[in-house]
C-alpha cells in the first residue's frame, strides 16, 4: 500500500495564508445543533455529512447551530435522524450537513484551495488525476461555488470545484 500527502502550500504567516487564500467564506448552511456541556459550555464535533438535504423549510429552520441540554438534543437528533434519512449515529453535536458552499474572491488561484480544517477544494483536473490514478481513500463531492459579487466579469459562470472528503472507512479497501 502507498500513501500520498495531500496539502496545500503552507504559509509562514495567518497573515500570508489569509492574503493569498481566495475564499472568502465557507461551509454549509446547516448543522445538527450542539451540545449544551455542563463542564466546556457548548460543545460541537467536526464532523460532516454531505448527503443531499430536504427542501422542507420546516425541517431545515431545525438545522442550525443552537446549543441545547444533553436530553433535549438526544430528542432532537433521532428526530432529525428519522425526517434526513440518515443515521443517527452518524450524527453528532454540529456535524456539518449537505454539500459545501462557498464564495471564491479572485479570479485566478491554485489547483488546491485550503478552506482550513484539512478541507480542501480541488481543480477539475486534480480530481481527474486522482480519480485515473485509482487511489482510495479519498472522496470528492461537487462545491457549490460562487463569485464574489466584486467580481465584476468572473471568467465563467460558475467556478467548478471539488471538495477533498478523505473516506475514512475506505481505509486498506480495495
Amino acid at each position: 500500500m502507498r500513501f500520498f500527502r495531500l496539502l496545500a502550500p503552507r504559509h509562514p504567516t495567518d497573515m500570508l495564508y489569509a492574503r493569498h487564500n481566495p475564499i472568502g467564506s465557507y461551509g454549509s448552511d446547516y448543522s445538527i445543533p450542539t451540545l449544551i456541556c455542563p463542564v466546556c459550555q457548548r460543545w460541537s464535533s467536526s464532523d460532516v455529512v454531505r448527503k443531499e438535504l430536504t427542501s422542507d423549510k420546516e425541517v431545515l429552520k431545525r438545522l442550525d447551530a443552537r446549543p441545547l441540554h444533553l436530553a433535549e438534543w438526544k430528542d432532537e437528533v433521532i428526530e432529525l435522524s428519522r425526517l434526513l434519512g440518515i443515521d443517527k449515529e452518524l450524527l453528532r453535536p454540529g456535524t456539518e450537513l449537505g454539500p459545501p458552499r462557498g464564495t471564491i474572491t479572485r479570479t485566478s488561484f491554485d489547483d488546491f484551495l485550503d478552506v482550513g480544517c484539512s478541507r480542501f477544494w480541488v481543480k477539475p483536473a486534480v480530481r481527474a488525476a486522482i480519480v485515473q490514478a485509482g487511489l482510495i481513500g479519498i472522496d470528492f463531492v461537487q462545491v457549490e461555488a460562487q463569485w464574489d459579487s466584486r467580481i465584476a466579469h468572473p471568467p465563467i459562470s460558475e467556478p467548478d470545484r471539488w471538495f477533498r472528503h478523505i473516506d475514512r472507512d475506505a481505509a486498506g479497501k480495495r
